[in-house]
């Protein structure tokens, strides 16, 4: 796109200096030609040949005039038609190479496999692009404003012109192929939302990552078929409040911050000595953190020890870096419980979990019946939910099952379901389910109960 306005400014440029040296040809010869004739009368006469308007000659022109005459307007009607044809020229071959290029790029999108699509190429999707490009992994942009299709072309990425709420523009982008879709368009939660809820029914088992801003936007795009919702916002939020944990090292009332990093469950996480001096070694500030290891310890003066062993000892404002496993304080891993959550519903499962996850228990996951009364026997949980519609077995058979069974007959069973009639909790209770809720996203209800029952 570049190179073309390049091409048309020096098309332009290029006529501008032609008219220039016309004018020049023009005036000169006619100053000259005619006796007695001001510059003035010489340049007026060559802008009403040149330009044909049909005024009559300001002076009787002499008959070296009158040829000279003729020379301008074949030199003026040649120089404008040949600039016309090469004007030409360029439109239609920047119309075709622009027909042929999008050509291109759609027959190289169709024979994209395992890709990403970009929904949105504003600040995030940019970010996101230039990530994906430089560890060459194959992405497709997906726009349609046009500032922000030409600035990913320019970068030479794959690009789909369209609203990416659009099962068509999903599906030109090749989502039946795609491994995942992010959803960053910005400050539009309700256009993520239908993206995800689009390409979770082209593809149920893509990866979908999308941008959440609105309170509240985080659970309706995960019931739409999200895998994972980022608030930007929230991001930023908290890099700051790591700036600002590193920086209260130098408070010396400062004793320990959040997490640095986090893999798996286990996090890097500062602690600086206080000055008590009642921590003198590695052994002492591990049994007084509960910490897996010290990875490193930050002298005050600037030298560091790396992996010490137990009696390394330590200074007063010493930084140590501690190895230690994730907790949650307001519901210390102690206090919970193992929860098993069968839901055919990929969406509402992970919700589900997720936040009671948040409650401090653990969870483990089933898409069908069967499926649940295996990792019910394998894993012995402290509370059952069930959702009544399951492929293979539903959630009245698999409570009635777990009720025979004499290791699992003492746990509790939840059955919810979106039937709100009393046929419902009449033949859940029958199986001999605990409580029988009806289902909503929001959960309330159910999280309520299962702490009831644990």
């Amino acid at each position: 796109m570049s190179n073309k306005v390049g091409d048309s400014s020096r098309y332009i440029v290029q006529f501008l200096l032609l008219l220039v040296f016309i004018f020049t040809i023009g005036t000169s010869g006619y100053y000259f030609i005619e006796e007695g004739w001001t510059l003035e009368e010489a340049f007026y006469m060559t802008a009403i040949t040149v330009t044909t308007v049909g005024f009559g000659e300001i002076q009787p022109l002499s008959t070296p005039g009158r040829y000279f005459t003729v020379f301008i307007i074949l030199l003026g009607f040649g120089s404008v038609a040949f600039m016309g044809a090469q004007f030409a020229r360029f439109v239609i071959e920047f119309e075709i190479q622009s027909l042929l290029g999008k050509h291109s790029m759609k027959r190289k999108i169709a024979d994209l496999t395992k890709h990403y699509i970009i929904c949105g190429y504003g600040r995030i999707g940019q970010t996101v692009c230039a990530s994906l490009a430089q560890r060459q992994i194959p992405f497709v942009v997906v726009e349609n404003k046009d500032r922000e299709v030409s600035l990913a072309e320019e970068q030479g990425y794959y690009v789909v012109r369209g609203d990416a709420t659009l099962d068509a523009v999903l599906l030109e982008a090749g989502i039946e192929r795609a491994l995942g879709v992010v959803c960053v368009i910005g400050f539009s939660d309700a256009n993520n939302l239908f993206i995800a809820l689009s390409a979770r029914e082209l593809n149920p088992r893509i990866f979908i990552i999308s941008r959440g801003e609105a309170s509240g936007a985080e659970d309706k795009i995960l019931r739409a078929g999200a895998d994972i919702v980022v608030s930007p916002l929230q991001l930023g939020g908290e890099q700051i409040a790591n700036l600002i944990c590193q920086n209260s090292l130098e408070n010396p009332d400062f004793q320990f911050s959040g997490a640095l990093s986090s893999v798996k469950g286990l996090s890097l996480q500062l602690f600086c000595l206080p000055k008590d001096k009642t921590l003198r070694t590695v052994a002492d500030v591990m049994k007084h953190t509960s910490a897996l290891a010290v990875a490193e310890v930050q002298r005050d003066d600037g030298t560091t020890e790396t992996l010490p062993d137990a009696s390394f000892p330590l200074h007063v404002n010493d930084t140590v870096i501690l190895l230690s496993r994730e907790k949650t304080l307001e519901h210390p891993k102690t206090d919970g419980k193992l929860v098993l959550i069968a839901d055919d519903h990929r969406a509402l499962r992970k919700l589900f979990a997720k936040k009671i996850n948040a409650a401090g228990h653990e969870t483990i996951t089933a898409a069908d019946g069967s499926e649940a009364l295996r990792l019910a026997e394998e894993k012995q949980p402290d509370l059952i939910v069930l959702d009544v519609m399951m492929p293979e077995k539903d959630g009245y058979e698999v409570c009635s099952l777990i009720k025979q069974m004499p290791n699992l007959k003492h746990v509790p069973v939840i059955l919810y379901s979106g039937d709100e009639s009393k046929e419902f909790t009449k033949r859940g209770m029958e199986a001999g389910a605990a409580a029988c809720i009806q289902k909503t996203s929001r959960s309330s209800e159910l999280l309520t109960k299962i702490e009831e029952l644990l």
